[in-house]
């Protein structure tokens, strides 16, 4: 066979293996022949069941822990007050002194206060005794 000849099935061989989804559709919807949209709908069956089962499994989960975190969140900012010893986003420990709509204000070292978004405010700091120990 002559280098033409073999370049030219393996283009073929590539152009036949390569349709897209929306041709094999498209070829769905025409072998219907008249019947009725039953092997249309078979044809979809597989995808419709996949999608199913990963949404079941893997997206409607995330969604509820999401939700979960995020009010969660919003509780603990919502119930800061004075003297709470908090850690910001930044990585700043301080200790809450004055609370407001938006923002409070932490005490991080004698006589220096700062104010941040009540959104900045990570999370409590921990108990001497609960931090991570190592052994």
């Amino acid at each position: 066979m002559s280098t033409w000849a073999s370049s030219h099935a393996a283009q073929s061989r590539t152009a036949h293996t390569t349709r897209t989804m929306s041709e094999l559709f498209a070829f769905a919807a025409q072998s219907d022949g008249g019947q009725s949209g039953g092997s249309s709908l078979i044809f979809l069956l597989p995808y419709i069941a996949i999608f199913g089962v990963l949404y079941f499994l893997l997206i409607r989960p995330q969604q509820k822990e999401r939700r979960r975190v995020e009010e969660e969140t919003r509780a603990f900012r919502e119930s800061l007050k004075n003297g709470d010893k908090v850690i910001t986003s930044g990585g700043i420990y301080g200790v809450v002194t004055s609370v407001r709509d938006d923002t409070v204000q932490l005490r991080i070292a004698d006589a220096v206060k700062v104010e941040v978004l009540r959104s900045a405010v990570a999370s409590r700091q921990p108990e001497p005794g609960q931090g991570s120990e190592t052994k």
